[in-house]
This record gives structure tokens, C-alpha cells and sequence, in this order.
């Protein structure tokens, strides 16, 4: 198979300044919401670029979890290799494929931490299956699989009484402020 052969036509609506928002902030809601109508998995998927210490790169996927004027948001563990990188070098790059809309939309700028009282809101959002989860999983270490249920296992019995875990206090959320 020849991969350099394979390739669609890209069609789709132009983008003119006629047809687009003057606010970027304000266009990228509008496709945001266009895409989560026609995208079949994970429309808010968008691939983080950090540095680590040696200025080398590093490429994963992160869920966008809010946008406004103040930017683009994301939760991390701090202790993970993206949480390390951005507190070394507070700056990053995000990118969203869409492909059903054959669009993409690229954006950078500093990165900062905000308040726990929002880092709680959100971790209080997610099912708890999810929260135990993130208290349960050391983040970017080399995992046992069967450790890692039993812990999941102990931690689930912990906190079956309760509505929701405390937040560990290493999880929280970034903004990219792209201004």
C-alpha cells in the first residue's frame, strides 16, 4: 500500500471575512457548536504541544472543558509530564481537528493555573468512577495494571458513602490565554 496516494477531496465552506466573526473567541464557539452536531466522537478533543526541560516537544490529547474571553480550558494532574512541562515553560499550543467540517483550528499562548474553588467545581462534576480514577492513577509513571485495579478496588469501598472523593490537591485546571 501507498500511503502518499491516499487522500480525499477536502470540500467545505470558505472562510472570508464576510462569512466570519471579527471576535476569534466568538467564530470558534460558533464552529464548536457546529461540530458538536456533526462530529461522532469527542468533538472538544484537542492535541496539547508542551515542552519539557530540554526544549523538546510533547504531543497528547486533552479534553477542552470551557472557552471564553480569559481563554481555553483544560484539566491536568499537576504531577503528569504536560503538569511538570507547563509549570517549567507556562506556554502551549493547542490544536482541534475537525474533520467532518474538514476545519481546523490551531492556538497558542501562556498558560496559568486557576482557583481551587473551580479545580473543585469541576472535579465534582465528573462521575465518580472518574474521580476515583484520578486519584487512583499515578500519572506519566509506569503502571501495574493489576495494582492499579486493586488501588481503583480500595479506593471505590473508601469513599462509597460519601457523594464524591476530596479533589487531590494535584489536579486542576489550566488556562491558555492566547490575548
Amino acid at each position: 500500500m501507498k500511503i502518499s496516494h491516499i487522500r480525499r477531496e477536502y470540500s467545505g465552506q470558505t472562510l472570508t471575512l464576510e462569512n466570519s466573526a471579527k471576535n476569534p473567541i466568538d467564530q470558534f464557539t460558533t464552529w464548536l457548536e457546529e461540530v458538536t452536531g456533526t462530529e461522532a466522537t469527542d468533538p472538544t478533543a484537542m492535541t496539547l504541544a508542551t515542552v519539557d526541560a530540554n526544549g523538546h516537544p510533547d504531543l497528547r490529547i486533552v479534553l477542552l472543558k470551557g472557552v471564553s474571553e480569559q481563554g481555553f480550558n483544560f484539566f491536568t494532574n499537576y504531577n503528569s509530564a504536560k503538569g511538570q512541562e507547563l509549570t517549567q515553560t507556562p506556554h502551549a499550543a493547542v490544536n482541534f481537528y475537525w474533520p467532518s467540517l474538514t476545519r481546523q483550528v490551531k492556538i497558542r499562548g501562556s498558560v496559568e493555573k486557576l482557583t481551587e474553588s473551580e479545580s473543585d467545581h469541576y472535579f465534582k462534576s465528573r462521575p465518580k468512577g472518574s474521580q476515583i480514577a484520578a486519584i487512583a492513577s499515578p500519572q506519566s509513571q509506569t503502571i501495574d495494571q493489576e495494582q492499579l485495579l486493586q488501588d481503583f478496588k480500595i479506593l471505590e469501598e473508601k469513599f462509597q458513602n460519601q457523594d464524591a472523593p476530596p479533589r487531590p490537591g494535584i489536579l486542576g485546571r489550566l488556562s491558555i490565554n492566547c490575548k
